[in-house]
């Protein structure tokens, strides 16, 4: 890119053509000539600052903004001629060629960093982020991605400081080819490294979840799970587990074709939601960042405190189960409660009722109702008793000798 060249002479010699002379006004090219038979050179590149004549050989022509040419040979050898000086530059060594000064003594060329960790043998996820071993006297790397193993067709070039990472994002599935190369104080690049294949693919992409909300609490045993539509998705993965890794799956579907799952009904705890999109080739895609989410009972049964009778009234009172949660109240003859003598509603955690007037054992218990009218289990029942009274204990007969005795 950014580069301009010109063909100023070609000619022919029989069938091929066995001299160009070239400009190179601005930019970087990189050059793979054969080796020429005759005397003169196969190739000039003329430079604003340079001439450089080459008869067989791997080199790259760099022509910066001010003018600066920079010359690097990979293979073979060239001469490169400034301010009326030429110098001889080997496979191995650039040069460098300032405005109206001789080309500098030839440098040898830096050896390539290398990655400082196997490649992995697929790239699933964006991004991917590469880093390199350190090369001694290198202040940069160049980075060169290609669709063909020729690093011709470049997708992904940068120029990285030593030591700092590459990134590749937003390229589509496929085998890459890469080549790096040092770059000294100088600005000189050095020897391209081997090709290294790197393989992305990170389609189908992770659904985007709906449901359940992250860190959200859910007043029940089942929740119904979604997620967006990925285009190329022919069926999704769904896993929900109990723990952050998913080493303990508590549910697992692997062909689901609709963006959606209903959990059924699973324990009051917290649980981790991942899915994963499917292709039609059955490559599964990256799993979706997992989503934690908690279900919750309902009120629990609340302990219910020892009835207080008077002479009229009867007060129970129970444990507050807080904000938002309301009563239910029963009160029976039996402990089973097959027939409720009262079934009442109440917002406090208390009740007053009126004295039973027939004497036996009363049964009470209570449970919580939440906002959403979910209803816990009930308490241990707790009882009391109504005693007859003594002018009910007498009768008629007992009545009549106590007037007697009381001269009535």
């Amino acid at each position: 890119p950014d580069t301009t060249i010109g063909l100023q002479t070609a000619r022919r010699s029989g069938d091929d053509y066995s001299r160009y002379k070239m400009s190179l006004k601005m930019g970087r090219m990189i050059s793979n000539v054969q080796k020429a038979t005759g005397k003169e050179s196969a190739v000039q590149i003329e430079a604003p600052t340079a001439v450089l004549g080459v008869r067989g050989t791997v080199f790259r022509s760099i022509v910066l903004p001010d003018g600066t040419s920079r010359f690097e040979v990979i293979e073979g050898e060239v001469v490169v001629e400034g301010a009326r000086e030429t110098v001889e530059v080997r496979g191995g060594e650039g040069t460098i060629v300032r405005k109206d000064a001789p080309p500098i003594q030839p440098k040898k060329l830096l050896q390539p960093p290398a990655l400082a960790t196997a490649p992995v043998p697929l790239y699933r996820k964006f991004p991917v982020r590469l880093s390199f071993e350190e090369v001694a006297d290198a202040v940069s790397y160049r980075i060169a991605m290609a669709k063909d193993s020729e690093v011709k067709n470049i997708v992904k070039e940068k120029v990285i400081g030593a030591g700092d990472i590459f990134e590749i994002a937003d390229v589509e599935d496929g085998t890459y080819f890469m080549q790096t190369s040092s770059i000294d104080e100088l600005g000189i690049e050095g020897m391209p490294s081997e090709i290294l294949k790197i393989n992305i693919r990170v389609n189908p992409l992770p659904p985007f979840v709906e449901m359940p909300v992250d860190e959200k609490e859910y007043k029940s045993q089942q929740i119904i799970c979604k997620w967006l539509k990925v285009s190329d998705a022919k069926k999704y993965h769904v896993q929900i587990a109990e723990d952050w890794e998913f080493q303990r799956p508590v549910v697992e579907h692997k062909s689901l074709v609709n963006p959606e799952y209903s959990t059924g009904t699973l324990d009051y705890k917290t649980y981790y939601f991942r899915v994963s999109s499917v292709a039609a080739d059955n490559y599964q895609g990256e799993w979706s960042d997992p989503i934690t989410f908690t279900l919750l009972p309902p009120p629990a049964s609340p302990p219910v405190e020892e009835p207080e009778m008077d002479k009229n009234a009867i007060r129970i009172r129970w444990q507050d189960l807080g904000k938002d949660v309301s009563y239910r109240f029963q009160m029976a003859k039996s402990p089973e409660f097959k027939e409720v003598l009262i079934d009442s509603r109440v917002e406090t955690p208390e009740i007053t009722i009126e004295k039973p007037t027939q004497a036996g054992t009363y049964h009470v218990r209570i449970s919580g109702v939440d906002s959403e009218n979910r209803e816990g289990n009930f308490s241990k029942p707790q009882s009391f008793e109504i005693k007859r009274s003594n002018l009910a204990i007498l009768g008629f007969a007992g009545i009549a000798g106590l007037l007697l005795l009381l001269g009535l």
